[in-house]
């Protein structure tokens, strides 16, 4: 077993090795390409907003006046586009903008090979528009990097829904959980061929369908994982410090209703953008979707802040109080043992050095219980950290700061954590190991 897990975390770090030098290389051409002055292509490329469209030269932070600026009300353009105004100069702008996009992007491919439409251009928000498309080496830095994650993610993942399926002393509350967290997070991985086939298309070539798909699964999937994350530490928390208590200990039902509970969770807020509060829009590359954290709808913003505060500082906090206390117990726990050990065996014998061998065994206890709970934690924060920033900093109007590439690596790092989740929450523990090592015959347990 540890030879088979050994092989499989050197095989993603190496190739993730590879995909970071190579994302690496990338970053350092984008940076060494920036100036306070855009080339003669990217000074002409239009914005295009929810509420107007603009051209002017440049990509200043403020638009220039308004004899460079020509301002049209979406829905006025498209209502006249629809009844076929061909005289309608909204009509002559938006074709003029969908020619401009043609010219720097290859829309013909995406036609040829996906769902693509030019009313794909409409769900675009301007501040992705004025940028430059990247380069096709970082649409398949990328599709590598998702594929490694996917693959290795969804292997993982489904190793652990089988042995729960297969094996009925794995089917404790708190399994349930880790197994919920298990399907949730293959879901979350399922969703990156929509991705991969993107970015190997240089484009969104799946379209609007292929947007919302990706979109609500990430939603619905991340904010269900993320949920599910602080159910399992609460569990730990009931189990280590109520141990006795009829009312806090976990039971199936209890954690089937969690599970539930999770799911309905993560539904409502994925499902809102769907019904007209907020909505999923490109991001980035244009490969990808999630909600539209740099609009300036009121509604939406309103959803983003209870977004941000439910899905990640609530989570957050639970995490955080629920392994804090579990060590602060412990060590109690601990402290407490030891001393009644030292005291019995200095009463006994006077051997002082069997009572050192106790204390340095409580430390080393204390030591692993506190690495494994800062991974734990650190791995949550820094997974789902980064694209909160991104979010904040878009909805706080520092959209500088918001370059295509810094929410591609963001969202990189919630997919690496489905990853992740199996190995430090189910494969490394010791009985999933020996039912492992049971029933496949070519992985012995370590005696």
């Amino acid at each position: 077993m540890a030879t088979v897990m050994q092989v499989l975390c050197w095989s993603f770090l190496t190739l993730a090795a590879v995909g970071t030098v190579g994302a690496a290389l990338e970053v350092k051409r984008d940076f060494s390409n920036l100036s306070t002055e855009p080339t003669s292509e990217e000074s002409k490329f239009p914005l295009l907003s929810s509420d107007g469209m603009e051209f002017y030269d440049g990509m200043e932070e403020d638009p220039p006046s308004s004899s460079w600026t020509t301002r049209i009300n979406l829905s006025e353009m498209i209502s006249s586009w629809k009844h076929s105004n061909l005289t309608d100069p909204e009509y002559d702008e938006f074709q003029a903008l969908r020619k401009k996009f043609q010219s720097l992007w290859p829309t013909a491919s995406w036609k040829a090979h996906g769902l693509y439409d030019d009313d794909y251009l409409l769900l675009i928000n301007a501040h992705w528009l004025g940028f430059p498309p990247p380069r096709p080496s970082s649409h398949y830095i990328l599709a590598f990097l998702y594929t490694v994650v996917m693959l290795v993610g969804v292997t993982g993942n489904f190793l652990v829904i089988y042995m729960f399926c297969r094996c009925k002393s794995l089917r404790t509350p708190a399994n349930i959980l880790v197994m919920n967290l298990a399907v949730s997070d293959c879901f979350l991985l399922l969703k990156m061929p929509v991705f991969i086939y993107n970015s190997i298309y240089l484009g969104p070539a799946l379209g609007a369908l292929g947007c919302q798909i990706y979109g609500f699964l990430g939603g619905l999937t991340g904010t269900t994982s993320i949920a599910t994350l602080a159910a399992i530490a609460l569990d730990r928390y009931f189990v280590v410090l109520y141990p006795l208590e009829p009312l806090k200990v976990p039971t199936r039902a209890r954690a089937r209703a969690c599970v539930i509970l999770t799911w309905t969770y993560g539904a409502i807020f994925s499902s809102m953008p769907l019904f007209g509060i907020n909505r999923y829009v490109p991001e980035g590359y244009l490969t990808s979707c999630s909600f539209d954290y740099l609009t300036n709808d009121t509604r939406s913003r309103y959803f983003i802040i209870i977004f941000f505060t439910a899905a990640w500082i609530v989570p957050f906090a639970f995490i955080s109080f629920c392994y804090a206390s579990i060590c602060r117990a412990v060590s109690h726990a601990a402290d407490y043992s030891s001393s009644v050990t030292v005291r019995a065996v200095t009463k006994l014998s006077g051997n002082r050095d069997a009572s050192a061998r106790r204390e340095r065994q409580r430390r080393r206890t204390e030591l692993r219980l506190s690495i494994v709970v800062l991974a734990v934690v650190a791995l949550w924060f820094v997974s789902w950290t980064p694209y909160a920033v991104v979010a904040l900093l878009g909805f706080s109007g520092n959209r500088r700061l918001v370059t295509p590439l810094a929410s591609m690596v963001p969202a990189l790092f919630c997919k690496m954590a489905s990853c992740i989740d199996p190995f430090v929450y189910a494969i490394t523990h010791p009985r999933f190991r020996r039912e492992f090592a049971r029933r496949f015959s070519c992985c012995k347990p370590k005696k």
